[in-house]
């Protein structure tokens, strides 16, 4: 039996009968031209089989790579469509994702090329707009996605309307974060594995006769930044986007300790004192001063890493969907979200400890919403430094964070008042990790490899 007979597609209410949404499996995957005006309001349940969709739902509008409107207009059109990105479902649809996770990813992982790829054949083949009409349907039109997706498990009827594919939905189920990632194909949760290595050993740099910061080398390359449309729980300030980053650079292999900040600095903000925890909430004023006086030691750039290079070098250079279960033998923050001494757990494939550690880390840029353009050398700079302007954070701050959520963070950190005797049930908030620039590989004074 053809698959398209599998979902029993007939002609109702005027509504075109099409299995474009299940193309042959020789034919690569694309999305039909623009996007829809409106959704179809049904009157009556279209015939066919039902189906099962597990997926994320969110707004249209966050997945447009030209929208129109902007985020803070929820009565523009292109808020009023929503949509769902299926990851599992009816055995149609797992045979689906199944064909295109065998033809477009490689048991090597993907590369930016490859990222885009697969994107692009979700979206052709694998993503459904929501009609409206139906009561089930009806409830996600009554109020807004476009701050996060939600997991969900839909039923309905799929039809095609002006060369979309809409589900008119029978009955949800809402799926929990955990549950959802449990049911992503088991090669993309995988640790990701490197498609290059660093090619240079680690670069210490000197704080003090038994102090130093060890820097491991990122090679320059390209990836696509942001979390895909079909992972959740995702924001629509991570749309995904090709960023090529033309040089390589340094990184810590964890956060500045309290320690190494004492020892530049003379001083330590941190609430939790511990000299192997990460020095907690510092100022943005005072991180610039830190890499300042570091820089002058070394002889060398030290500064924050951009937004673009943190999620890089998170992400071992690979354009693999930045899935939390990956990140399980690299997490420290859990159960509790406590503090927990730097290099707790196990480092990524490229060296680098605590990236995903219950912590947010300052990088260089500003907030700011993805682009959803390709980029070079992507940075942002901060319009100040004072207590009002805000830097974007990094990091894996809790179960339902992935590898390219971010936070909005105050330049000027309140200091968190907790109760000492319950810092078990605590939390703290901001830290950062520095970059080198690695324009010269000649060893500058303080500078010194690492034993």
């Amino acid at each position: 039996m053809h698959r398209l007979m599998a979902f029993g597609l007939v002609a109702a209410m005027g509504v075109c009968v099409c299995g474009s949404w299940a193309q042959e499996t020789s034919r690569p995957g694309t999305a039909p031209a623009g996007v829809p005006a409106t959704a179809p309001v049904l009157t009556t349940m279209p015939a066919g089989q039902e189906v099962t969709i597990t997926g994320s739902l969110m707004c249209n509008w966050a997945t447009l790579a030209a929208p129109k409107a902007k985020a803070d207009e929820p009565n523009h059109p292109e808020h009023n469509i929503v949509c769902i990105y299926a990851i599992d479902g009816s055995p149609t649809i797992k045979a689906e994702i199944d064909k295109v996770m065998a033809d477009y990813f490689p048991d090597k992982g993907l590369d930016a090329d490859g990222g885009k790829q697969l994107l692009d054949q979700w979206e052709g083949r694998l993503k459904f707009y929501i009609a409206r009409g139906t009561p089930a349907g009806e409830q996600f039109y009554t109020r807004r996605h476009t701050e996060s997706s939600a997991g969900c498990t839909l039923k309905g009827v799929v039809f095609e309307k002006d060369g979309f594919k809409w589900l008119a939905v029978s009955s949800v189920k809402e799926v929990t974060e955990q549950e959802f990632g449990t049911l992503y194909p088991e090669k993309m949760r995988k640790p990701d594995k490197p498609l290059v290595m660093p090619d240079k050993e680690p670069l210490a740099l000197k704080v003090s006769d038994t102090l130093s910061i060890k820097c491991y080398k990122i090679p320059a390359g390209k990836y696509q930044e942001g979390s895909y449309f079909f992972m959740h729980k995702r924001f629509p300030e991570e749309y995904p986007h090709l960023v090529t980053l033309t040089k390589p650079f340094y990184m810590a292999e964890c956060p500045v300790t309290q320690e190494i900040w004492e020892a530049v600095m003379g001083s330590n903000p941190s609430f939790h004192k511990d000299p192997q925890l990460p020095v907690e909430n510092p100022q943005i004023l005072d991180i610039n001063k830190f890499c300042q006086l570091l820089s002058e030691k070394a002889g060398r750039k030290v500064r924050l890493p951009t937004d673009a290079e943190w999620e890089y070098a998170n992400r071992v250079g690979t354009s693999n969907p930045p899935l939390v279960e990956k990140y399980e033998s690299q997490y420290c923050g859990l159960p509790g979200r406590m503090v927990k001494p730097v290099k707790s757990a196990q480092p990524n494939a490229w060296g680098l400890y605590d990236m995903a550690s219950g912590w947010w880390e300052f990088v260089a840029d500003n907030s700011f919403y993805n682009p959803r353009t390709p980029q070079v050398d992507q940075f942002f700079p901060p319009n100040d430094s004072n207590a009002r302007g805000q830097h974007r954070g990094r990091g894996l701050w809790a179960y339902n964070h992935n590898g390219s959520n971010v936070e909005f963070m105050p330049s000027n950190p309140r200091v968190i008042k907790q109760v000492p005797e319950k810092t078990e049930n605590t939390y703290a908030s901001q830290t950062f990790r520095v970059a080198v620039d690695a324009d010269a590989d000649v060893k500058p004074p303080g500078a010194t490899q690492p034993k």
